[in-house]
């Protein structure tokens, strides 16, 4: 059986503190962990944005770049930290 591949992604405020965006993220990275026995995060991207966009949660470049990454990194899930 094998593992899930993750990528988790994180839409933040401008002004948010860099610790503050990392706490957020690890806290979602430990729960994958958790699932998946420590393993199955292959990436994760935080993205600074007054609000997510409706569309597509992140901006059309970040999109772009996901499914790039994606594509290369055979990734099953996209987690958005919200």
């Amino acid at each position: 059986m094998s593992i899930p591949r993750f990528i988790v992604i994180d839409v933040v405020p401008p002004h948010t503190h860099t610790d503050e965006s990392q706490k957020r993220l690890e806290e979602t990275i430990q729960l994958i962990h958790t699932l998946t026995g420590g393993k199955g995060v292959i990436s994760h991207i935080v993205q600074q944005r007054i609000h997510p966009d409706q569309t597509t949660y992140v901006g059309k470049g970040k999109v772009e770049e996901l499914f790039e990454l994606v594509k290369k990194e055979s990734v099953d899930t996209l987690v958005l930290n919200d």
